[in-house]
C-alpha cells in the first residue's frame, strides 16, 4: 500500500482511540447514595461530589478504615458530620508539628514511659 492511502486509515483509528479514552468516567464517582448512617467518630475526612463529571451529587465519607461511603448531601446527619470533621481539622492544624499521632477518636496517643516505667525497682528490706 502507498503511504498516502494508509494515512486516512491511521487517522481514523487514532480518533477512535482518543474518543474512547476521553469518554470514560472517573472510577471515583458515586453512582448511588447509601441510607446507612456512619458513626461520627468513624469518619476521618470527606469530599463533596458534584454532578457534572459524575452522574449525581453526593457527600463521600472517608472512614478510619479508608472506606468511602456515598451519602445524600441534603440529609441532616451529614451536616452534623461535616461540622464535626471541620472542627476536628481546625483543632488539629495548630498542633501539626506534634509528634504524637491521632487515635481513632480524634485524640492523641499517649506516649509510653510514664513514672512507673522510669522508676527503678527498689529492693525491699528483708
Amino acid at each position: 500500500m502507498k503511504p498516502i492511502v494508509c494515512l486516512p486509515f491511521f487517522a481514523v483509528v487514532l480518533l477512535i482511540c482518543l474518543s474512547e479514552v476521553t469518554s470514560k468516567r472517573s472510577t471515583n464517582c458515586c453512582l448511588k447514595t447509601s441510607n446507612n448512617k456512619v458513626h461520627i467518630h468513624r469518619v476521618k475526612d470527606y469530599r463533596i461530589q458534584t454532578a457534572g463529571t459524575c452522574p449525581i451529587d453526593a457527600f463521600v465519607l472517608l472512614t478510619i478504615k479508608d472506606r468511602e461511603i456515598c451519602c445524600d448531601p441534603d440529609s441532616d446527619w451529614i451536616k452534623k458530620v461535616k461540622t464535626f470533621v471541620d472542627q476536628r481539622k481546625s483543632i488539629a492544624k495548630p498542633n501539626s508539628d506534634s509528634t504524637a499521632e491521632p487515635n481513632a477518636r480524634g485524640g492523641k496517643k499517649k506516649k509510653k514511659g510514664g513514672k512507673r516505667h522510669r522508676q527503678k525497682k527498689q529492693k525491699r528490706p528483708k
